[in-house]
């Protein structure tokens, strides 16, 4: 399946020239919303995640949505609710007591509705994709070629396709978001590096497991939030310090002490979607600091950014909170 993935993203052109293309429109029409709050405070959740979802859905699916298609609002629904459910703590009951579910047990009751809501959202995509199947070449479009084609080496269950597809638009989703609402909590609270990111963008944008064996079948969990807070690794992790990623002369540090940040994984298992939420969230920023200063509301005070203050969830992110996009003269 994940050879398969790989094929349906590079469908869109190694140099992803395509997946540029879809994720700028889409950063763009995000950020005519953003511009049309008229310098107004407001959450921009909605906005962003219709954003995120469209991209997927065009690049995964190979559909165009519109803001208000079901889709989109069942998808979002489904991340809200099984972020709910699955973060730390919650449903760890019915792990240990499986049986809990013929009790009436509300998380498992949780998990019931998202699981509908998320095949509803699912079947549509499917639908949508199916009608144009000849000529559509994403994500799913490859998976179901894949599943009729009787030289197949491995059958395709329909549920192959619908847990694959679903696990790469709702990783998209969640870790795109909670990306976005820190750089958002952090241009708020070091209004200097904003500035100095503007400026960068300014003149690029407009003018044009150490030593230790492993045995053959462990299963390795890495505790990648405290790697990239390790004061070893990263001299004062808990400061935003962008530059830290820079040499003494301007330049990208090498690559040895790049790939100290491992926020994708690494080796065979490394995130399939890699490179596309690279582009997607390096267009979003780009575009985004080009067009527009973030503030925090006046007489209000922005939540903190350190993550050690954000709910636990499947992925950490700050509560819900408000902005102001002030247009760039």
């Amino acid at each position: 399946m994940k050879k398969l993935m790989l094929q349906g993203l590079k469908m869109y052109g190694e140099e992803r020239s395509n997946i540029v293309k879809i994720t700028q429109s889409e950063v763009n029409v995000c950020m005519d919303k953003f511009a049309a709050k008229n310098n107004e405070p407001f959450y921009y959740d909605d906005d962003v995640e219709t954003m995120i979802l469209k991209i997927l859905a065009e690049v995964i699916g190979g559909v165009q949505f519109a803001d208000d298609h079901p889709f989109i609002k069942q998808t979002a629904k489904v991340q809200v609710k099984s972020g709910r459910v699955m973060s730390a703590g919650n449903g760890v009951e019915l792990d240990m007591f499986p049986w809990l579910r013929f009790f009436g047990n509300k998380n498992y009751k949780l998990l019931m509705e998202v699981r509908r809501t998320r095949d509803v959202a699912f079947a549509e995509m499917r639908k949508e994709c199916e009608e144009s199947i000849e000529s559509n070449h994403s994500v799913i479009g490859v998976f179901i070629k894949a599943q009729r084609d009787p030289l197949t080496p491995h059958k395709i269950s329909d549920n192959n396709i619908k847990f694959a597809s679903g696990n790469l638009i709702g990783a998209g989703l969640v870790t795109t978001k909670g990306t976005i609402s820190g750089l958002f909590l952090l241009l708020m609270r070091h209004p200097d590096i904003q500035a100095k990111l503007q400026e960068e963008v300014d003149q690029v944008v407009d003018t044009s497991v150490a030593g230790y064996d492993v045995p053959k079948g462990t299963q390795v969990w890495t505790n990648i939030f405290a790697m990239h807070h390790d004061p070893l690794l990263f001299p004062d992790p808990w400061q935003f310090k962008p530059e830290r990623w820079l040499d003494n002369d301007g330049y990208l540090v090498s690559l040895e002490e790049r790939n100290k940040a491992i926020s994708f994984g690494a080796g065979r298992r490394v995130c399939v979607g890699e490179q596309f939420a690279r582009t997607r969230l390096f267009l979003f920023c780009a575009t985004l600091l080009q067009k527009f200063t973030i503030t925090p509301p006046e007489g209000s005070q922005s939540p903190s950014p350190d993550p050690r203050d954000f709910p636990p969830g499947i992925v950490l992110q700050p509560v819900p909170f408000q902005i102001k996009a002030i247009a760039r003269q």
